[in-house]
């Protein structure tokens, strides 16, 4: 017995879609339409429509992971999951401004330099490649300001405090 192949076809932007099904033209429509609806909300495929968070996750697996430790990977991915994601992660990539990576870093005010650096430089990143892959135009995060952050000297500790210190550290 032979099956027949329902087909339903769609465009975004200028590239061609197509979704089938064995069961029937609507169910081949169904699932065209939930496709379109992912691709305009940014859920799949890399697009200029696509979340921040989406990105930022793409980012990580394709540029940062090979090319760095196991501990910055999962650093930077703590980075992701518990800064940015929640703050601008549902933001499209196009709808970001400097403003909300600004206000991002001055929450952050106080934090110790090393983790203010970082956590800027790991935006800058995620930014830069996106303007270098074409998804944006402009660098929101380009051009970010340090907020206030501590930083003190390191020291030795004295003899004093060497012997209030319990045994065996």
């Amino acid at each position: 017995m032979k099956r027949s192949l329902y087909r339903s076809t769609f465009y975004h932007m200028g590239k061609r879609y197509e979704r089938t099904s064995t069961k029937n033209q609507r169910e081949a429509d169904r699932k065209a339409d939930q496709l379109r609806k992912d691709l305009e909300d940014g859920a799949v495929g890399i697009s200029k429509q696509m979340r921040v968070s989406t990105w930022a996750y793409e980012w990580l697996e394709t540029y940062k992971k090979p090319a760095v430790l196991v501990a910055t990977c999962k650093r930077y991915k703590r980075y992701i999951n518990n800064h940015i994601a929640p703050e601008i992660g549902g933001l499209r990539l196009c709808e970001v401004t400097d403003v909300h990576l600004q206000k991002l870093l001055n929450a952050k005010a106080g934090y110790s330099y090393a983790e203010l650096k970082f956590y800027r430089d790991t935006m800058r990143a995620i930014f830069k490649k996106a303007r270098q892959s074409r998804l944006i135009v402009y660098d929101p995060a380009e051009f970010l300001m340090m907020p206030h952050y501590t930083k003190c000297k390191r020291r030795s500790i004295t003899d004093i405090e060497r012997g209030q210190l319990p045994q065996g550290c």
